[in-house]
């Protein structure tokens, strides 16, 4: 598959009991080709108002709230 990021979101860090993670998320349009999953097992497509009702981690949830803030900006 080929992608082309379209738009950088800001890197959110996240502090876990045991570790701290920082996301470095992007908006991605996909040329071409068909996604392969290698790390989950599922991949879904979801309205963008919908994307809260997906069990995500907690670190994932960051980058979520930015990304409808965005859509929300760009589409209102």
């Amino acid at each position: 598959m080929y992608m082309s990021p379209a738009q950088h979101l800001p890197a959110p860090s996240h502090h876990y009991p045991s570790f701290s993670v920082t996301l470095y998320p992007f908006i991605c349009e996909i040329i071409s080709g068909e996604i392969t999953l290698y790390w989950h097992s599922v991949m879904v497509w979801q309205p963008v108002e919908e994307l809260h009702n997906l069990d995500w981690a907690e670190a994932d949830g960051l980058v979520i709230e930015e990304f409808r803030e965005q859509f929300d900006s760009a589409y209102a």
